[in-house]
């Protein structure tokens, strides 16, 4: 899959791209019930403005992204900040071969783990649980329906809340554009 997201960032075909940090991870760091600033992982992370935003905030972020080209624009944008975030180029289905650590009280996932098989997607979860704080958050967004987040959680994911995104740009059969976020399941005693 790394080679046509190469390709569309080299010709500037990026329709994912969104240049505003959305609401659902605004309402996260800001809102009443804001998560006081910690580790964040950005999976899928692009030219990083979630990441950005994240790190502005007081959060120590790292975000990962198969795309080189979109990691030197991410770097370039976040070189302001007096802690920008640790940009590392890998691929997502391969979290423990990246060496990113762990304690993360935040994972964010903008669109990457929906295009994921459904075996990859499980295991990633799985990994990432293994990484995440219990009572740590991951904040999804992607084309997907309650019971796929229900079934792909790993058992280790507990939901929060779950939002169809009313815009709609990609309809799709059984699914659409929704935010879901999931808390990490505490450990047993």
């Amino acid at each position: 899959m790394p080679l046509p997201y190469r390709l569309l960032y080299a010709i500037g075909i990026t329709p994912w791209e969104v240049l505003r940090v959305p609401p659902a991870l605004v309402d996260l760091v800001e809102g009443e019930a804001a998560l006081p600033p910690g580790r964040a992982l950005d999976l899928g992370c692009g030219t990083g403005m979630s990441s950005i935003y994240l790190a502005d905030h007081g959060w120590e972020v790292t975000g990962v992204d198969m795309v080189p080209r979109a990691l030197a624009v991410a770097k370039e944008r976040g070189r302001h900040l007096d802690q920008p975030p640790r940009w590392v180029c890998g691929d997502v289905t391969r979290l423990n071969e990246l060496n990113l650590g762990g304690g993360y009280t935040l994972v964010l996932d903008i669109g990457c783990l929906f295009s994921l098989r459904a075996a990859d997607r499980f295991r990633v979860l799985a990994e990432l649980a293994v990484a995440t704080l219990p009572g740590g958050r991951l904040l999804r967004f992607g084309m997907t329906d309650r019971e796929d987040i229900l079934h792909n959680s790993a058992g280790e994911w507990r939901p929060l809340w779950y939002r169809h995104e009313r815009k709609a740009r990609i309809p799709l059969k059984n699914a659409s554009p929704s935010w879901c976020c999931l808390e990490r399941c505490q450990e047993d005693l």
